[in-house]
């Protein structure tokens, strides 16, 4: 009953926003959550990100940001099309970022958005969408219901 509640499916359109909400939710967004939060937990210092960002043209239209959708900013290149200068400007900011953490460990320096650690009180992550900026969990009801799924998992 709660699946339905939070992934309702009264009709085929629904039934298919919700299912792909679910598939995304339950193989990216809510494992990262999860995996971010032990680590927390355990006194690490994980860095959470949530890509928003659609990319430019129909592509963006059609698929929205989905899994990977990141790597064209990553590594500056279009893999869908054309980048617009707004989309090369966020990529700047991801290769900054990535490379500063490859290099030190810690995503930040100067000129960029603070990016702090996941943080299981605050449970924010950096949101890469129109800009780059710290954010809340915006799927946490979502979340929370599968990572309760996750905790009776045999850990073998």
């Amino acid at each position: 009953d709660r699946v339905l509640e939070l992934y309702p499916a009264r009709d085929d359109e629904e039934m298919l926003a919700s299912s792909k909400d679910l598939l995304g939710d339950s193989l990216f967004g809510a494992q990262a959550h999860y995996v971010a939060k032990h680590l927390a937990l355990a006194g690490r210092a994980p860095y959470l990100y949530f890509f928003s960002r659609k990319p430019a043209g129909k592509a963006g239209e059609i698929l929205g940001a989905f899994h990977a959708s990141e790597i064209s900013y990553v590594f500056g290149i279009s893999m869908l099309g054309t980048m617009t200068e707004d989309d090369f400007r966020m990529s700047e900011t991801i290769m900054d970022y990535w490379v500063q953490f490859a290099h030190t460990g810690d995503p930040n320096g100067p000129g960029r958005p603070q990016w702090t650690p996941f943080d299981v009180e605050k449970n924010q992550y950096m949101e890469f969408g129109t800009g780059a900026t710290m954010a809340d969990v915006s799927r946490m009801e979502k979340y929370a219901l599968l990572e309760a799924f996750f905790d009776r998992l045999p850990s073998d």
